[in-house]
Parts: structure tokens; C-alpha cells; sequence
């Protein structure tokens, strides 16, 4: 199992994954006390539903801001809902391949 932890900046609600070897089994937002808070994991079609957007397009989509609280993936983009609305650290844990 492998740990990654990446600094989210506001707004910022797709991560590109690709260069890390795995796949991603669970995300974690590290709080202001430094404790990791988990995300639920939704599959690409009902991230869709909750979010409507064209990943073939350019333009980002309207969204809420806030805490996050889902994460997908989709052709190595980490995917999360709702924005957040602070910086925050996220924690990736990958499977190794």
C-alpha cells in the first residue's frame, strides 16, 4: 500500500493520478489538526449524476464550493465533489499494480 499526500488548492476538484503506478483504494482530506478525514467513493456514473459536466470540454463546470465529501476517477483523474472552498492536504492510498 502506498501513501500520497498532495497539497489541494481552492477551487481545484480534478487531480491527474497517471504518473503514479496503482490504483487509487481510498482519499482522505488531512485536516487543520492534521487528522485524515475520508471521503466516500462513488462510481464515474453516479459522480455524473450528482455533477453534470463534458470531460471533453475545456470550460469548468458551475459548482458548489465547500468540504469534500466524494471522489471518483475517471482515465486517471481523481475527481472530487464539492470544490473545496479552503487548502486543504489531500491523502491518496494506492494498491500497488
Amino acid at each position: 500500500m502506498k501513501i500520497v499526500e498532495r497539497k489541494l488548492e481552492t477551487g481545484k476538484w480534478r487531480l491527474r493520478f497517471n504518473d503514479e503506478p496503482g490504483t487509487i483504494t481510498a482519499v482522505y482530506i488531512k485536516g487543520l489538526r492534521g487528522r485524515p478525514w475520508p471521503l466516500h467513493h462513488v462510481n464515474f456514473e453516479e459522480f455524473k449524476e450528482r455533477f453534470p459536466f463534458d470531460p471533453s470540454s475545456s470550460r469548468p463546470p458551475p459548482m458548489a464550493r465547500g468540504m469534500p465529501s466524494l471522489w471518483s476517477t475517471f482515465q486517471g483523474m481523481l475527481h472530487i465533489w464539492p470544490a473545496p472552498a479552503n487548502d486543504w492536504n489531500l491523502v491518496v492510498s494506492m494498491e500497488e499494480k
